[in-house]
């Protein structure tokens, strides 16, 4: 989840929200930093001083950007489950819970191991 999230950039931190307009500082948009705890829970936050936008509605837009099925995202080194996924907003960011995942498949691979 958390390598989803930061992937393409700016766009967790309101670079593709659909309320665009409640954006601010599209000039300096700040790029997301997540924090991951012990317990896999995740911290996204963006670099103070910078534009752009971190709610519940511009995290789940980027988690839901391009995955197709949500309970089975296939990447090359896991079948991630988002189905169970809470995102909320707190005051230093947005805390999300609850991604999972499965081995991966034998036939999704990024690369070739030998």
């Amino acid at each position: 989840m958390a390598g989803h999230l930061i992937e393409c950039g700016a766009q967790a931190t309101g670079g593709i929200y659909t309320d665009w307009d409640k954006v601010t500082g599209w000039e300096n948009n700040g790029f997301p930093i997540v924090h991951v705890s012990p317990k896999g829970e995740l911290l996204l936050t963006k670099p103070k001083g910078t534009g752009g936008l971190i709610t519940r509605g511009t995290v789940a837009e980027q988690m839901l950007y391009e995955i197709r099925d949500p309970s089975t995202y296939f990447l090359p080194d896991v079948v991630a489950d988002f189905s169970n996924v809470s995102i909320q907003e707190e005051s230093q960011g947005v805390t999300i819970r609850g991604a999972g995942g499965r081995a991966p498949t034998a036939f999704y691979k990024a690369g070739r191991i030998y």
